[in-house]
């Protein structure tokens, strides 16, 4: 994390659909928050009343989760990212959608919350801007008749 990039944002799977999300801990360690991650996180989500499977997603071990699929993966003895063997509870993991990642952060009205708050909006901007203009040229494609499966035909700026 640096200060461009204070939270990485990935996409994965949630509802069937494909949305960003935020791992919570990383957000929990940028705002630097005074209590410990596991009481923050199950306290704010009371609180606000957040739900499962529409504002995050709750995995037990992180290391063997793929956000994009939305699917715990089985870790092998020979995998690169096996689970590391412990004792006690496995550790909940949580991955948040960016409304949410948004909300925790307004709520801890602090500099670093702002920061926060501030680069999931422009965030979410530079998404709909994408989607905007994606829609857009598919729209002019189809209008001349061109597949956008097809070659697609350089586009010069004058």
């Amino acid at each position: 994390m640096n200060a461009l990039t204070p939270i990485p944002v990935t996409t994965g799977r949630l509802a069937g659909q494909s949305v960003p999300l935020v791992d919570a801990r990383l957000l929990h360690e940028f705002l630097d928050v005074g209590r410990d991650y596991t009481t923050w996180i199950k306290d704010r989500i009371a609180e606000y009343e957040f739900i499962e499977g529409e504002d995050f997603i709750c995995v037990a071990n992180h290391q063997d989760f793929s956000p994009k699929r939305g699917k715990i993966h089985h870790a092998t003895e020979s995998s690169p990212h096996r689970a590391k063997r412990r004792r006690g509870r496995p550790a909940r993991d949580y991955f948040l959608t960016l409304d949410m990642a948004k909300e925790l952060a307004m709520v801890e009205r602090t500099p670093r919350g702002r920061q926060a708050r501030r680069y999931f909006i422009a965030h979410q901007h530079r998404e709909y801007t994408v989607r905007l203009c994606s829609a857009f040229y598919r729209h002019l494609f189809h209008q001349a008749g061109i597949g956008v499966h097809g070659s697609v035909p350089k586009l010069v700026c004058v």
